[in-house]
């Protein structure tokens, strides 16, 4: 059970003995545990099982997991929190000292963050602020002074991880001359980021420099600048995905994660093939290879006719004509509304094209007698 876009475990294992220990016991990539996690060992080494998404979302307003659904979920995730007409996320920007932000510090977040704290006078809410650097956090707690620090948690992400709130104070203490190295790790965090924004329930809110935060983007994307331009421009910018690639195939069961299938399934095809000699099996064949265009596609057909693809067609060796075209489903094609549209438009343009369409679960890639008798039970009738 896990999240890849969720933070990691901390080693604190000194690289050197950890090195050793790896060298003498044989430890392989795949298994040094400084770089892989539990579930990234399962999503790099178990090409069996299925990997579930938890779609479903109960904790944040619309607002605030829209940008992480957009940025690192490729928008599967389902919303079941309400609808509300008042926006739940804000920008607040200042204008950072530049000989303080070198030292992880920003007096002014601090002061911003204190007058936003004020505001909730509210005992039953509750209130957290993350900052990615101690020293910030350390500053944050002294400017709030007894009173106000007594209503709310300040702390770096990882103090939140598996932790909620109802309103969450974002401070990035990032100024102009702060270090690139550092802006480097902080601007593509996403963990920091996705955890930070989704511990809020109601409310968000963001403090930063975003004249400095511009200068130093150098009009590139990042994961940090495009959270606060989701935030100014009141949810609208198109946000950049950045989605993680274990997450993309494993966790969604796309077909690109499903590899090891495939090449299983096409093991058993050959095999298929090597006693019925009259057929010859292709895969990842282009539709538009397999047959001439119709006029009774629709338009949307039309457009897949030229960029779909089966994934595998059965041909007859002498002829060179397909027989029939085998599509190998992972758990997205019942499950993902884009997927299943995409299938839908599929098995239409074979319907009008009198090609049969085979679909088979991923999960019977290896049952031979089964594909077998399917195939040959299709091409008989």
């Amino acid at each position: 059970v896990g999240d890849p876009n969720q933070l990691r475990p901390v080693i604190t294992i000194d690289e050197s003995l950890h090195e050793g220990l790896k060298k003498r016991y044989g430890v392989t990539k795949n298994y040094d545990y400084m770089q892989m996690s539990i579930l990234r060992l399962m999503h790099t080494v178990d090409s069996i099982s299925k990997f579930i998404l938890l779609r479903y979302h109960y904790r944040c307003h619309r607002d605030i997991i829209a940008f992480a659904n957009k940025k690192y979920y490729n928008n599967q995730l389902i919303l079941e929190t309400g609808k509300t007409k008042e926006s739940s996320v804000q920008l607040h920007k200042v204008t950072n000292d530049i000989r303080d932000t070198h030292r992880h510090m920003a007096p002014a977040e601090a002061e911003v963050v204190k007058k936003i704290v004020s505001t909730y006078k509210d005992k039953k809410l509750s209130v957290g602020v993350i900052t990615p650097f101690r020293r910030q956090k350390h500053l944050i707690e002294e400017t709030l002074g007894d009173e106000l620090a007594s209503r709310v948690e300040v702390g770096t992400i990882h103090s939140f991880q598996g932790d909620e709130k109802d309103v969450i104070i974002i401070s990035s203490a990032i100024g102009e001359h702060t270090p690139e190295t550092t802006f480097d790790w902080v601007k593509n965090n996403k963990e920091l980021i996705n955890v930070g924004t989704t511990r809020a329930k109601k409310r968000l809110e963001v403090v930063a420099d975003t004249e400095a935060l511009e200068k130093l983007s150098r009009k590139k994307s990042n994961d940090l600048s495009d959270l606060c331009q989701y935030i100014k421009t009141k949810n609208t910018k198109v946000v950049e995905e950045k989605v993680d690639p274990f997450y993309r195939t494993r966790a969604e069961g796309l077909k690109p994660l499903n590899t090891e299938f495939e090449r299983e399934f096409f093991k058993t095809l050959s095999h298929i093939t090597s006693i019925h000699t009259s057929l010859h099996i292709r895969e990842k064949v282009g539709i538009k290879s397999v047959f001439e265009k119709n006029p009774l596609f629709t338009k949307e057909e039309l457009d897949y006719y030229f960029k779909g693809e089966f994934d595998f067609v059965v041909f007859n060796r002498m002829t060179d004509k397909a027989l029939m075209a085998i599509e190998l489903d992972g758990s997205d094609h019942y499950s993902i509304e884009n997927v299943k549209r995409r299938d839908e438009k599929k098995e239409s343009i074979c319907k009008k094209q009198n090609l049969y369409l085979l679909r088979v679960p991923n999960d019977y890639a290896r049952r031979y007698e089964l594909i077998r008798d399917s195939i040959l039970r299709a091409l008989k009738g």
